[in-house]
This record gives structure tokens, C-alpha cells and sequence, in this order.
């Protein structure tokens, strides 16, 4: 018997200095009109670059804007990958630092809030203007405090708007999930040490599979077409 468990904290990448310093240089490039200026902050990427070993997978004896555009790209790509932060052990309470990690993350990476016809925002996005950051009602869910009481004290200086309610839904529901799983998972251990029944649920880690939270089910596959019991089950039904 299996039991889905969470994977350790992700946090979004942050770049060093090195990195910030390069990517700062491509963009004085591609924003640039003059020819000497370009050819300066070129010869400063590929000195850069080499320092950061990027040759390794970068071809830096392209033209310019090729390389330029390579590396700009790479970096912006590096920004938006999510690091793990040390391990999970497995029905262990998490820390306030840690749940806020990993509901940053979702809150950040994941589209979810419509705001138009097939037009998608991250929560994080749709909370930008509101009085308290993200970090701030990440802290206020965690600590206890309910959704409707938190939105009770956001409208004392403005209505809040459909999106903004959706977006502090969202996030409370991510944290909430987050910190009940070690629960669950200690509850549904031991159920199962006494045989009892497991409930099946989706699995895969929470950024790609918001719905796998909380954990403590019998794990699925996230697409039950990948699933290789319900695949061989469709197949010996096929065979009849």
C-alpha cells in the first residue's frame, strides 16, 4: 500500500550575482542603438558567460543577437524553475517559512484565475494591489485566521473585486491543504498498518498537481490514461 506523502518545500529560484549581473547585460543590449555600445556589451556577455561556463551549452560563436538572445532566454527560463529546500519527512508538522515556500510557489506558477476568455492569471497576480502582500496573508491563513474574516478586514479600504476574491481563495486554499497533509499522512499510516481503506486520490508534486493536496490518499496517476493498472484493466476489458 502506498500513501502519497509531500514532496520537500520549492521555492522560486533566485538568481546570483553573477547571473543578475549578465542578465542585466543583455538587456542594456537588446534596449541599446548604438553599433559601439552593442559590440562593448556584447564582448562583456561572452566574457561573462565564459566566467559562467554557459559555452558549455551555449553556442557563444553565433552572431550576436543569437547569443544575446540565447542566454537572455536561459536566464528568464532559470527565474521561473522552482528549488527544492532540503527534504520532507513524512508526517512531519511543517514550519510556518516552509508551508510559505511551497504556497508561494503555487501561488506564483500557477495560472488559475480567470480574467477573460481563456486568459489566465497566477493568484499572486491577481493580489498585487491589495494592502497586504502575499507573504503577509500566507502568514494570516497559517496562523488560523479564516478566509471570510481575512476578506472582512481587506474591505475596510476598498471592495475587492471578483478576481481578487477568487486569488485569496486560491491561496487559502493551497496553505490549508499544505499544513493539514503531515496529518493525514500520520492518520492514514496508521489506518493502513490496521488494513484499514485508503481513498485514492491524484498524485504528482502539488505545483504540477494542485489537487494532490492534502496528501495522505493512496496516490493516482495525475492522468488516468498514464495509469498502469487502469491500462491494463482498459486493456483486458478490450479483450474481453
Amino acid at each position: 500500500m502506498s500513501i502519497s506523502h509531500l514532496t520537500q518545500p520549492f521555492a522560486l529560484t533566485v538568481l546570483n550575482d553573477d547571473l543578475i549581473a549578465l542578465k542585466t547585460l543583455t538587456e542594456r543590449y537588446m534596449t541599446s542603438t548604438e553599433e559601439a555600445e552593442k559590440q562593448q556589451l556584447f564582448e562583456m556577455v561572452k566574457e561573462s558567460s565564459l566566467k559562467l561556463q554557459l559555452n558549455s551549452f551555449i553556442n557563444l560563436n553565433a552572431s550576436a543577437a543569437e547569443v544575446i538572445d540565447e542566454i537572455h532566454d536561459y536566464i528568464i527560463e532559470l527565474e521561473g524553475t522552482a528549488t527544492p529546500l532540503g527534504l520532507h519527512t513524512f508526517g512531519k508538522d511543517w514550519t510556518l517559512e516552509q508551508v510559505t515556500a511551497l504556497a508561494t510557489t503555487m501561488a506564483k506558477k500557477i495560472n488559475c484565475i480567470g480574467i477573460g476568455q481563456n486568459q489566465f492569471i497566477s493568484p499572486a497576480k491577481a493580489i498585487e494591489t491589495l494592502p497586504l502582500n502575499l507573504t503577509e496573508i500566507i502568514e494570516k491563513f497559517y496562523k488560523g485566521t479564516e478566509l471570510n474574516k481575512t476578506i472582512e478586514e481587506l474591505q475596510t479600504t476598498r471592495n475587492l473585486t471578483d478576481t481578487e476574491i477568487q486569488a485569496l481563495q486560491k491561496i487559502y486554499e493551497y496553505v490549508h491543504n499544505i499544513k493539514i497533509s503531515p496529518e493525514r499522512e500520520r492518520e492514514m499510516l496508521i489506518k493502513a498498518l490496521n488494513g484499514g481503506y485508503i481513498p485514492p486520490s491524484l498524485g504528482n508534486d502539488p505545483v504540477r498537481t494542485p489537487d494532490a493536496l492534502p496528501t495522505g490518499w493512496k496516490p493516482l496517476w495525475p492522468r488516468p490514461s498514464k495509469d498502469p493498472i487502469q491500462g491494463c484493466i482498459s486493456q483486458w476489458q478490450k479483450n474481453g
